[in-house]
């Protein structure tokens, strides 16, 4: 069980599940809500050897948005780190830049400044995940560890807000909303592997930079076709893993001579999906891949249902979707968030705090 470490600094308040350690600096206040909605988050750790899933809420977001994002580590849990340290941070940074002085309601202006957000935020996401992996990269370049900086995460984070969400993806995690009852996926899982219209789109895409997918991973070395770090594969990490890879057996000289890198075969554009948000929508389950390993969109829309109507919080229903995952044996490790979008729910459903926890 993690407890609540509370402050009273000007820092913004996070809530994460505690797989990694945040600096005494941030604020951790787990089991809270904001003044709209209610949330969880949970964590567990499956058969594999180290944990390296994170799920973190930032609820005071800048222009009224909860700031909601799961993290899904590999090779070291260096990339989830530094992630839920500073991407809300780079985020903050970038739209700040893009907010401006002028005449503007009160719902599109920002409390703390006054300034007027802009109207559409998905050039802003973009931009700030491009920013913090363009850091992400110096930071895992200059630690001087090999094994550091083959370091990677993938993220989904999403912005909500009464009226709207906006979601950006790279790597398989994945974003659902309920709607009527019913599944809505939010999110294009990016891998090379399986079928379908976005499978294929991600092979032709690495393809077309010189890249290869062997054994369903980019480069044979990597499952997922977007993501965060993972120095070896972007810039100048390319010639080195060519090297290493003929060394290590993986690949033949005469391979590695026929192969042209003309940009990162690896890369964080994230897709973004922008959706107005309808009184009826009541939830949103954002979580790794873990989780939807053993459980369809809709399997997890129906036992969130349930779990809500038996009145639950929205924090107790999270432990229990990940515990969920677990009994169904899963292979791979889980972070889940869950948000409640009914209205009302802040003041009429059940809160929990201080109850969040780090499953192993």
């Amino acid at each position: 069980m993690i407890r609540a470490q509370r402050t009273d600094r000007r820092e913004p308040k996070v809530v994460t599940t505690g797989v990694v350690d945040l600096p005494p600096s941030v604020s951790f206040t787990p089991g809270d809500i904001t003044e709209e909605f209610s949330f969880g988050v949970a964590a567990a750790q499956g058969p594999r050897n180290s944990m390296e899933d994170e799920a973190v809420v930032f609820p005071d977001g800048k222009c009224g948005f909860l700031y909601a994002m799961v993290l899904d580590g590999h090779d070291g849990l260096e990339s989830v780190q530094w992630l839920t340290e500073h991407m809300f941070e780079i985020f903050s940074e970038v739209l700040d830049e893009s907010m401006f002085a002028g005449a503007c309601s009160l719902e599109d202006s920002d409390k703390d400044s006054g300034l007027c957000c802009p109207v559409e935020l998905s050039p802003t996401l973009k931009e700030s995940f491009h920013a913090a992996d363009k850091r992400l990269l110096e930071k895992l370049k200059n630690s001087g560890e090999q094994r550091a900086q083959r370091s990677g995460s993938t993220a989904t984070v999403a912005l909500v807000r009464r009226n709207k969400i906006i979601v950006a993806n790279v790597g398989d995690s994945r974003l659902v909303l309920c709607r009527n009852g019913r599944a809505m996926d939010l999110t294009t899982e990016h891998r090379v592997y399986g079928k379908g219209p976005a499978i294929t789109a991600e092979i032709e895409r690495v393809k077309s930079t010189g890249g290869w997918v062997d054994d369903g991973r980019v480069c044979g070395l990597l499952a997922v076709s977007r993501a965060f770090g993972d120095c070896e594969l972007k810039s100048e990490g390319l010639d080195c893993f060519l090297k290493e890879s003929v060394t290590d057996g993986f690949i033949t000289e005469d391979f590695a001579s026929k192969v042209h890198f003309t940009s990162d075969p690896l890369v964080c554009t994230p897709d973004v999906t922008e959706l107005e948000l309808l009184p009826d929508d009541q939830f949103i389950i954002i979580a790794t891949d873990g989780l939807w390993d053993v459980m369809s969109s809709e399997d997890a829309v129906r036992f969130v249902s349930q779990q809500f109507k038996k009145g639950r919080s929205a924090e107790a229903i999270t432990g229990n979707l990940v515990d969920l995952a677990i009994k169904r044996y899963t292979t791979d490790n889980v972070a889940a968030v869950v948000i409640d979008l009914r209205q009302g729910s802040v003041k009429n459903g059940p809160l929990q705090k201080g109850s969040v926890s780090k499953k192993r």
